[in-house]
């Protein structure tokens, strides 16, 4: 199969909004993209969360529980998992329930969001039309502003 597009990134070909990717195509001497991390190259370096990040990532949340959810019996329960953070939500005493998931992109303020579909049972980080999406800035308070909305109490 010949390629198809080419893209011209310079934020590493991480996301969908490179072309190649979105296409499913490794990037290759015709792109003009920057620091290429497109995985379907092959050469993609996997982030992991570092554990001063995921203690601030505690505190953002706790903080978040303390002035955004004292008035409910609600609470978001961070969880980690290599370079992920999903954000679920135990409401009225019910056990937590996914929210969104959040990829690491190793910046504190860039993280990759992608909200949980009930629908599909699944995290899609495609979608962008749901209430709440506005929030949706690449920070942790974003996620959980727009988590906020997308599911209200």
């Amino acid at each position: 199969m010949s390629k198809t597009v080419y893209c011209n990134c310079k934020a590493g070909c991480k996301t969908k909004h490179c072309v190649c990717l979105k296409n499913n195509e490794a990037c290759d001497d015709n792109c003009g993209c920057t620091n290429c991390m497109n995985p379907l190259n092959g050469i993609g370096v996997k982030i992991t969360i570092p554990n001063d990040v995921k203690k601030e990532v505690v505190k953002i949340v706790d903080r978040f529980n303390k002035k955004q959810l004292k008035a409910y019996s609600s609470t978001y329960h961070p969880r980690f998992s290599d370079n992920f953070l999903c954000l679920d939500r135990a409401d009225y005493g019910k056990p937590p329930s996914p929210i969104c998931c959040l990829k690491y992109t190793g910046e504190m303020n860039n993280w990759e969001f992608a909200i949980f579909k009930y629908s599909l049972m699944c995290y899609d980080p495609d979608e962008c039309w749901f209430p709440g999406e506005e929030y949706v800035d690449g920070t942790i308070e974003g996620a959980l502003k727009a988590g906020m909305k997308a599911y209200h109490l």
